[in-house]
């Protein structure tokens, strides 16, 4: 049955290559499936992962610690499953409370085998715009939050940010096996790139630092009454550049 399931799904994987190919509806098609074949089990969720090739690229378990410690609210946007998303961070003690995950979930209801998926439609590479309706609450608890921070591997993960309201932002792009020379389009779409599958994280930690330093002295000055050093200028206090066209942006290998 799991068998029937992988080559049913494979064969749908055209739109990797043929960008014309609705891929709505291919997620429709995968999720269909699943429900059809009662895959992946309830129970087996925790195996699959702990047996999966997924790991954390370098520093980013230290990133996401960090971000508990400062309890900056942290969504992650996947076209992926919830599901498996939330117990690779529990079986590595990173599903904290400031973690919220934003991606297509199996329903199981009282059954072992899924029965359906949401959100409808689905989130899917090229829909990530709908991650600001499909996670509402998370933005309506985090109204005051007008930094953000977006990481992403293709260039439509930026879309994630689409109709967040927000006065600063600063976009980090993975580039993976992709060389810089062969990624114009990562490179016009985001203010920096972390170059390489391994690419570590150190330097976004650096950035969370620097802004919530400057978060602190912005605050700190409004308190004591001194004029034009308001939140508002929370980028000069934490020496953010605004992003701006460049011949190529900063990397970090």
């Amino acid at each position: 049955m799991q068998g029937g399931l992988v080559r049913a799904v494979g064969s749908g994987r055209d739109w990797e290559e043929n960008k014309t190919i609705d891929t709505v509806e291919w997620w429709y098609r995968a999720h269909n499936l699943m429900v059809k074949h009662g895959q992946p089990q309830r129970q087996l969720i925790p195996r699959l992962v702990r047996e999966s090739k997924m790991k954390f690229r370098p520093r980013a378990q230290a990133l996401l610690k960090r971000l508990a410690t400062l309890n900056v609210p942290v969504l992650i946007v996947s076209a992926g499953l919830s599901d498996m998303i939330e117990e690779f961070l529990r079986q590595n003690d990173a599903l904290t409370e400031n973690v919220t995950v934003c991606s297509n979930r199996l329903n199981y209801a009282a059954d072992r085998v899924p029965q359906s998926f949401c959100p409808e439609p689905p989130i899917t590479s090229y829909t990530k715009a709908s991650a600001y309706r499909a996670s509402s609450t998370f933005f309506e608890a985090h109204a005051n939050r007008t930094t953000l921070l977006v990481l992403g591997d293709s260039c439509t993960d930026i879309d994630s940010a689409e109709n967040v309201p927000y006065k600063h932002m600063l976009t980090i792009g993975f580039l993976n096996a992709k060389r810089i020379e062969d990624a114009p389009k990562h490179a016009e779409a985001y203010d920096a790139l972390v170059l390489g599958n391994h690419g570590s994280l150190s330097g976004v930690e650096a950035l969370v630092d620097d802004v919530y330093l400057g978060t602190w002295q912005a605050e700190k000055l409004v308190k004591s009454g001194l004029s034009g050093k308001s939140s508002a200028n929370l980028a000069a206090l934490a020496d953010i550049p605004s992003p701006s066209p460049a011949p190529a942006p900063p990397t970090a290998e």
